[in-house]
């Protein structure tokens, strides 16, 4: 692997909305979800987005 031109703070991961969506997430499921380098270990992270952004979707 190459070097490593740039990583963010601890604050500004803190503060991501990445970050934010995972904890999002979590409090929804119950889980421990995380992601390294961009992918998720639980497919149930990308169903919740809608829940997590306060979207209310309905079935017609």
């Amino acid at each position: 692997m190459g070097k490593l031109l740039w990583e963010p703070s601890e604050e500004r991961k803190r503060n991501a909305n990445m970050t934010k969506f995972i904890g999002s997430v979590n409090k929804i499921y119950g889980q421990n979800l995380f992601a390294v380098n961009g992918y998720f270990y639980k497919e149930e992270a990308f169903n919740a987005l809608p829940k997590a952004a306060g979207i209310v979707r309905g079935i017609p």
